[in-house]
């Protein structure tokens, strides 16, 4: 069966999703396929378009200091798309601009972790 490679993008393309993962492509030329075409991806790169810390919703981490655990403080991560990387540089920017390290024992970092098998 002959194969016809075709590279295709959202650049150039029409009907293009808000998020760029939907659109169609207009071939100047028409693909001839006859009897029962087959069609295989060869290679895809696919994105997250969404942010995983959203304003208002899951964008603050509450310090609870003393017997009462009345909350000390409130570190606000700016909305974005965040690996665990970038979202322990976020936390500790925010530590260190509210000099918050004398409420973690005298540690000057707060690391969180990836519970990689629930995402």
């Amino acid at each position: 069966m002959p194969e016809t490679l075709i590279i295709a993008n959202s650049k150039g393309a029409r009907n293009v999703s808000s998020h760029g993962s939907a659109f169609d492509v207009t071939f100047d030329v028409p693909i001839k396929t006859g009897g029962d075409p087959h069609i295989k991806v060869l290679s895809s790169t696919i994105w997250y378009t969404f942010p995983n810390v959203k304003a208002g919703v899951n964008d603050q981490l509450i310090i609870k200091h003393g017997t009462g655990l009345t909350p000390y403080s409130i570190l606000t991560i700016p909305q974005g798309l965040y690996g665990i990387e970038e979202l322990n540089a976020a936390v500790q920017h925010q530590i260190e601009s509210q000099n918050l390290s004398r409420f973690l024992a005298g540690k000057t970092t707060l690391t969180i972790g990836a519970d990689f098998a629930t995402g």
